[in-house]
């Protein structure tokens, strides 16, 4: 735990702490391993709805563990190599790094395809659910939109390529 507050961006007396060991020969000195950390919160909110739905839960899985093993079981030829994986979600988007089919890195990252629709609400003075509208209506898209789009295309890239060198840099 107390190694784990180096790396988790909350309290750690506010996650659920796992990890799950990767590369570890008899002798060596270190080992390598996977940190998994998720705010007690959600999990909380998560099991409850389970359980008031009269179901048992058995396991829970993050965002980018199910990512994965959609990836896994959907393209079983490409677990032999590394693979980066994104999901693009409203507020958040999850980036995960698998090498021969484990998952080496995962981080979440706050921009989602939420901010395109604050973007054009606030450029054109619409609401977000008309901004969300015009941003699906690919025939009629104002330049105005298009710009926007790509404007907030490359400040979603580079929060994954933040955390892309977050991962190479350790």
């Amino acid at each position: 735990r107390w190694e784990a507050e180096n790396y988790i961006p909350y309290k750690i007396e506010e996650v659920n702490l796992d990890y799950v060991l990767l590369d570890h020969e008899p002798g060596q000195e270190t080992m390598d391993f996977l940190l998994v950390a998720a705010q007690q919160g959600p999990v909380e909110k998560i099991m409850n709805m389970i359980s008031q739905a009269g179901l048992q839960s058995e396991t829970a899985d993050i965002n980018n563990f199910a990512l994965a093993n959609c990836f896994s079981f959907n393209y079983p030829e490409a677990m032999g190599s590394a693979v980066g994986l994104i999901d693009i979600g409203e507020f958040y988007s999850q980036f995960v790094i698998m090498n021969k089919g484990e998952v080496v890195f995962c981080r979440d990252t706050p921009a989602g395809g939420g901010f395109y629709n604050s973007e054009i609400a606030q450029a054109m003075g619409i609401s977000e659910s008309d901004a969300e509208k015009v941003k699906l209506d690919q025939a009629n898209m104002p330049d105005v939109v298009v710009e926007i789009i790509n404007q907030t295309n490359q400040r979603v890239a580079e929060k994954i390529y933040g955390a892309y060198e977050f991962f190479t840099n350790t």
